[in-house]
């Protein structure tokens, strides 16, 4: 039954308490562009490189999306010709049958950071392609052969050129250090100061640890990061006793006894750390919070009224939760004002088909998809040192 828990909780953080926007308020603070679905950072060209394609076929607007989405089904088989160590192929199992394809999950990303310069949705530059055509072919340059300003373009000028033969040769997700550069380069001037940003210098160590936060040079990162990153700690781990609270409910109402002993344990786990940490939860400036937040993303205000009620209750009451029925009823109520009659929480119709965990991950604000992000890209940038000390 641990083992089953184990698994649904790969899948992600499932946002059971409504608070998705202060999570994604702090994630596009900390990593502008980056999304949890995403795997590697070469596939912030590879979609750009699909589209130019299709542009370069004349492809006509009606056909456009099935043009597209062919050159993305191409794509996956050229990477798994790719060789070794080809960890990160959106598509590697289900071939064909993919259903949501790459430019989907890059497409917020590749606008947020400058690399597609044309606004709108994939559908609505699709649609487009007649115009593009025309544009292309009345294009004016300049002595160097850019386009001037005034002419339509999707695609940042600076990105590298569409590799010879691609989509249909074999191709691997590292990036050369021409493409890291491009990419570097991208993301410091869309989002200048960021976490993602800071880390892409390679003097700065990367670390392996599980939050952000823990990073072992957080004191020399700059001003606003770190204070994103310790209001981004303080929202974590408060909300995650809620989350774990929610699914110690659900053990309990179904009746598991393995179930109810592993949040049991992990709710003492949660409680020590906290109080582990002296002051910091109970002297938490939360205004300081929402300013941060709200700056970024609009938090309704029955979800702010959750976390202030939730985080008054820790202040007053104290990190004991377990058996806090002040507690179990504010977490109760929160799921019913949300889903009404589908919440699960006393509702035995609801509850049949949990299966023992949902929403009990800890936010971690897309850190570790960011960090393969980051990781791809400096491995690149030190190639192209590697080559100016040799």
């Amino acid at each position: 039954m641990l083992a089953v828990i184990d698994l649904f909780r790969d899948q992600g953080t499932v946002d059971e308490l409504g608070l998705s926007a202060i999570w994604d308020s702090f994630a596009d603070s900390l990593f502008p562009g980056t999304g949890t679905v995403q795997t590697r950072a070469r596939y912030f060209l590879f979609i750009p490189w699909v589209f130019q394609v299709a542009e370069a076929q004349r492809v006509p607007s009606a056909r456009a999306r099935g043009a597209v989405r062919r050159l993305e089904i191409r794509l996956i088989g050229s990477l798994l010709a790719g060789g070794s160590d080809q960890t990160g192929i959106i598509g590697s199992q289900a071939g064909a049958n993919l259903h949501r394809m790459p430019s989907a999950i890059y497409w917020s990303g590749l606008g947020r950071l400058g690399i597609r310069r044309l606004q709108g949705s994939t559908e609505q530059v699709l649609r487009s392609f007649d115009e593009l055509h025309r544009s292309a072919k009345h294009a004016v340059r300049d002595d160097d052969g850019e386009l001037v300003d005034g002419t339509v373009r999707v695609w940042d000028r600076h990105l590298p050129a569409v590799p010879e033969g691609f989509p249909d040769v074999p191709i691997r997700l590292e990036l050369t250090d021409e493409e890291a550069a491009v990419l570097r380069d991208r993301i410091h001037d869309s989002a200048p100061g960021s976490l993602l940003d800071v880390l892409l210098d390679t003097e700065i160590p990367l670390g392996r640890e599980a939050f952000p936060w823990h990073h072992p040079q957080l004191v020399s990162f700059p001003a606003d990061v770190r204070r994103t990153l310790h209001h981004a700690q303080r929202f974590s781990e408060a909300m995650h006793g809620a989350a774990l609270l929610y699914n110690l409910l659900l053990a309990r109402e179904k009746g598991v006894p393995e179930w109810t002993e592993d949040y049991e344990e992990r709710l003492s786990e949660w409680q020590a750390n906290l109080e582990g940490q002296g002051t910091a939860h109970v002297g938490w400036d939360r205004d300081q919070l929402w300013a941060s937040v709200g700056a970024v993303r609009r938090v309704h205000p029955l979800a702010h009224r959750f976390v202030e009620d939730w985080c008054g209750l820790l202040a007053h009451d104290g990190f004991e939760i377990v058996d806090n029925p002040r507690a179990a009823a504010l977490v109760g109520a929160r799921e019913r004002q949300l889903k009404g009659p589908l919440a699960r929480v006393g509702n035995p119709r609801a509850l049949d088909k949990w299966v023992g965990a949902s929403g009990d991950r800890q936010y971690e604000f897309r850190w570790r998809s960011a960090r393969r992000v980051i990781e791809d890209i400096r491995a690149g940038l030190l190639l192209e040192e590697g080559r100016a000390r040799s």
